[in-house]
């Protein structure tokens, strides 16, 4: 690829135009391109380089845009190369240097799917570029995937010049939409055509922060090409990331989350569903905890890694017998919490409870705060006793440290120390586990059993996976 800028500056007067792009066009002959060397000032107190504040005269609409992913925090963006985004693919190379890192892919799919997967991992978004109409259709069902599975992706995108003046014959007219947004704006949570430099600066910061607010979920972008290939006017601020992003967390009600206790603590049998809480890491390890010190059974519908596939509270394989028997159950961040406590007769697509009719159930989530009007991924309604409604940060450590305090102290689970062995050696089996002659236990374990085993176990158990 050449920098289009050098490659037209240096260009013989006179030269014909078939053989002078237009700025950043990208060709196939010259000279190797060369990332230009970027002056970043210097902090006087760890004297490392500070991200650009300030971008003006020199600097081009597509500079401005690389400067803003830069400044969030976008490590990568995942693209399949396109014209209409030909001045943000030469600003990336050669203006960013690499920074954000290309991961180049053969269809637009792929490069959402990347980024879904990158924020499902690490829980913050990606960047994504789909080249004008025809590339934002392939990328339809990555974007909607990613849109069902709350993950947070900045979806960037471009349209053929809007000035029809300096449009190209055939090319940039079929790839020139009125909205080009609209065959995704039903599953993305929020999307943005801006037109100047000013706009570009604010739907970027914007866009940022509604796609990590919760629920979290894809948004998009659209530059137009002519803006990415003309010379920036003026001088712009660029915004501050930690004063532009997502706010604190809500807070469940505390009279809620007593009467949750209360229920919870007076149970036989709760049961736990974890659906997507284990997107912010740390609600992992209070999961553990709250289950531990409850001796309540864990179902981890595995929408996030929410529970140690190794514990001897989860039980997510005796689900359907696990709820027959509970007589709490909360839901921890489910989707789908009617088809979780509800078996269904596939031949006569009817449904029928497993819960027994005096349970008590509890649903934690956000759903409804960002509910489709467009598809039915928000599942059938389930009816339920209480509904609490704060992010995924303080419920679960709130209900455990209510549920603590209520726990009567002669019922309170004793651990033993972190140096006792989590269970017997595999080697010497107990007889519960000592094989197929002597195994005579099925279904769930009961409660005083779960209790005793909860009382083994360190404060926080070792996380794998069966893969």
């Amino acid at each position: 690829m050449v920098d289009g800028r050098q490659f037209s500056d240096n260009a013989a007067p006179g030269a014909s135009n078939d053989l002078v792009p237009r700025r950043s066009a990208v060709v196939e002959c010259g000279r190797p391109a060369k990332p230009r060397e970027r002056e970043l000032p210097i902090s006087s107190e760890r004297g490392t380089p500070m991200l650009q504040q300030v971008i003006g005269k020199g600097k081009y609409g597509s500079d401005l845009i690389v400067d803003l992913m830069q400044r969030y925090g976008i490590e990568y963006v995942a693209l399949n190369p396109g014209s209409t985004f030909r001045g943000l693919h030469d600003s990336l190379v050669n203006y960013g240097a690499n920074k954000p890192e290309i991961i180049l892919c053969q269809h637009e799919k792929i490069a959402v799917q990347i980024a879904h997967g990158y924020a499902k991992a690490l829980g913050k978004p990606m960047g994504a570029i789909a080249h004008d109409t025809v590339g934002l259709l392939h990328a339809t069902n990555g974007i909607y995937y990613a849109y069902m599975d709350r993950a947070p992706i900045i979806l960037m995108g471009a349209t053929g010049p809007m000035d029809a003046s300096r449009r190209r014959p055939n090319i940039d007219w079929i790839h020139t939409t009125v909205l080009t947004s609209d065959p995704i704006r039903e599953y993305v949570k929020w999307d943005s055509q801006p037109f100047g430099t000013a706009d570009v600066i604010d739907t970027f910061a914007r866009a940022y922060r509604v796609a990590t607010q919760q629920p979290q979920g894809p948004v998009y972008l659209c530059y137009d090409a002519a803006f990415q290939e003309d010379p920036l006017e003026g001088e712009w601020v660029l915004p501050d990331p930690e004063k532009t992003t997502a706010g604190t967390a809500f807070h469940a009600d505390p009279a809620a989350l007593d009467q949750l206790a209360d229920w919870l603590i007076g149970s036989r049998q709760p049961v736990l569903i974890a659906g997507y809480m284990a997107r912010y890491k740390p609600s992992f390890y209070v999961l553990v905890e709250l289950a531990e010190a409850l001796g309540a059974a864990v179902i981890d519908q595995r929408s996030r890694f929410n529970f140690p596939t190794d514990h001897p509270l989860n039980i997510s394989g005796a689900a359907g017998k696990t709820l027959s028997e509970a007589d709490v159950v909360v839901g921890l961040d489910v989707k789908d919490l009617f088809g979780a406590v509800n078996r269904v007769d596939m031949s006569a697509r009817t449904t029928s409870s497993i819960l027994q009719p005096n349970c008590k159930i509890t649903e934690i989530a956000m759903r409804d705060v960002g509910i489709s009007k467009w598809s039915h991924e928000y599942q059938q309604i389930q009816p339920v006793d209480m509904e609490v409604m704060p992010t995924r940060r303080r419920r679960c450590r709130r209900s455990s440290n209510a549920s603590r305090r209520r726990w009567p102290p002669t019922r309170r689970l004793r651990r033993a120390p972190r140096s006792a062995p989590r269970r017997p050696p595999r080697s010497t089996p107990t007889p519960a586990h000592a094989g197929p002659k002597t195994r005579k236990r099925t279904g769930t374990p009961s409660h005083s059993r779960r209790l005793a085993w909860a009382a083994r176990l360190p404060r926080r158990s070792r996380a794998t996976t069966t893969s």
